[in-house]
């Protein structure tokens, strides 16, 4: 594995900074950007990368291009971005190339001003379907020095295991063919095993649920089930359905769950509109943050929120 840094892409990344204090951010704390992945197909390729942040207060969005397109280096495809647990970077994971030997990379890339790190890795086929941004793949673990990914075994299972920063695969952390992994402050895993949202080895939804998220003091874990978000009791108890919607990310100070509305431009059609939502745990309210985002060949991934130190 190679790291590089890359400070000419810090300047275009800098276009989405803002000033963030050295200190960590606590739990909850303050709610900063809304953050997503943007991938928009130009042919065999030729896709570009986009970081995009959209303000929970105005909706106001802003994006960069990270690679891809007339961009140095060169990529196709990519996760989910998923922001650490200090607001300070958010990591994603991408792939470059038509043929094998594919290149993929660990990108870790600051929120405010800074560097650019880039992690070649090899062997991206052991990282099942990790490349495509509508799957939260990636996440950080709660320290803030490591991440969790998963990976193909040998027995064809998936294992989720830890990531280093510098691209090292560390410890297998979950049981095998867990999936779509979140984690508490404390360390405790939310996942989905047999289509069945689980809390650490205890299965805690009986119908299927997808896209877990812990709300920052980790009393309720929200999901996505039907095309609703739903919100459970992370000690067991009833499900309650919030609003139509998916993909659900829980505010850094608790108040509020941002969410996707996905739409289908054409019969057949697997891309299409997506707007970003905010629900309201106080109000019960619902809030359309943006307008739908289009594109023919455009794809935005799950929403991830940037905490800020209180």
């Amino acid at each position: 594995m190679v790291v590089r840094a890359l400070l000419t892409l810090a300047v275009a990344v800098a276009t989405l900074a803002l000033a963030i204090p050295a200190a960590q951010a606590s739990f909850p704390g303050r709610n900063g950007s809304l953050v997503f992945t943007s991938v928009y197909n130009h042919g065999p390729g030729t896709s570009a990368v986009s970081i995009g942040r959209v303000s929970p207060r105005t909706g106001a969005t802003r994006s960069a291009l990270l690679c891809g397109a007339a961009s140095d280096p060169d990529c196709i495809a990519a996760t989910a971005s998923t922001v650490a647990p200090d607001g300070r970077h958010i990591a994603l994971l991408t792939i470059g190339g038509i043929v094998p030997p594919f290149d993929a990379a660990l990108w870790i890339v600051p929120l405010a001003p800074g560097a650019t790190q880039l992690v070649d890795l090899t062997d991206p086929f052991r990282f099942p379907a990790w490349f495509t941004p509508r799957a939260r793949t990636l996440r950080w673990l709660p320290g803030g020095d490591r991440l969790s990914v998963p990976l193909l075994s040998p027995q064809n299972e998936t294992l989720t295991v830890a990531l280093g920063l510098d691209g090292a695969i560390g410890q297998q952390l979950l049981p095998p063919d867990a999936t779509a992994v979140d984690w508490a402050v404390d360390g405790r895993a939310a996942y989905i095993q047999d289509g069945r949202l689980h809390v650490d080895g205890r299965r805690l939804t009986a119908r299927r649920a997808q896209d877990p998220s812990w709300s920052p003091r980790g009393k309720w874990i929200a999901f996505t089930r039907s095309g609703s978000v739903f919100a459970v009791p992370s000690a067991g108890g009833k499900a309650r359905r919030l609003t139509a919607g998916s993909e659900p990310v829980w505010a850094p100070n608790g108040r509020s769950i941002a969410f996707l509305r996905r739409g289908v431009t054409r019969p057949n059609q697997g891309v299409g509109l997506a707007s970003f939502h905010v629900y309201s745990w106080r109000t019960r309210h619902t809030r359309r943050l943006t307008p739908p985002l289009f594109g023919e060949d455009l794809t935005i991934s799950p929403p991830d929120w940037q905490p800020l130190p209180r």
